[in-house]
């Protein structure tokens, strides 16, 4: 008669995989006309530089970004690096820790973009812009994956 052991800790008793996705709209623009300009004004190669239209003030979107910068911060922390694909190990003990924190995250990213769009209003100005890939009409950028992440257009 064989006799029943305790169930020994393994280690898919004791930790998880996870990984974090995050995307955020960047309120930028490549902008062709300015990188083909400088490339030719210094006689360099088209693909030597890239330039970008910035279409909102950093300022807009530093509160958001201190939400992203803070929830990657959490998941660093609280976990440890396990391949090449992203994934890490979060001990089990500290899942709904991790889990309630970066739930608290997203919420206050939603909240956030929001109340940014309710409060833009009319203050947006359209960024200027002679470029022919411009459709001339405005667009919101908004983090992706928030409950507004589709393109608004403001009346």
């Amino acid at each position: 008669m064989q006799s029943v052991s305790a169930a020994e800790p393994s280690l898919c008793s004791r930790a998880m995989l996870c990984s974090l996705s995050i995307s955020m709209r960047s309120a930028r623009k490549h902008d062709r006309e300015a990188s083909d300009e400088i490339a030719q004004r210094h006689g360099a190669q088209p693909d030597a530089g890239r330039y970008h239209k910035v279409l909102l003030p950093k300022a807009a979107l530093a509160e958001v970004q201190r939400i992203v910068n803070e929830a990657r911060q959490e998941h660093y922390f609280m976990t440890l690096p396990w391949d090449d694909n992203g994934y890490r190990a979060l001990p089990a003990a500290a899942y709904m820790d991790h889990t309630e924190k970066m739930r608290g995250l997203r919420t206050s990213s939603r909240r956030l973009s929001r109340l940014w769009v309710a409060n833009l209003g009319s203050s947006w100005k359209r960024p200027k812009c002679d470029s022919e890939a411009y459709s001339g009409q405005r667009t919101i950028l908004l983090p992706k994956n928030s409950a507004l992440s589709s393109p608004l257009r403001p009346k």
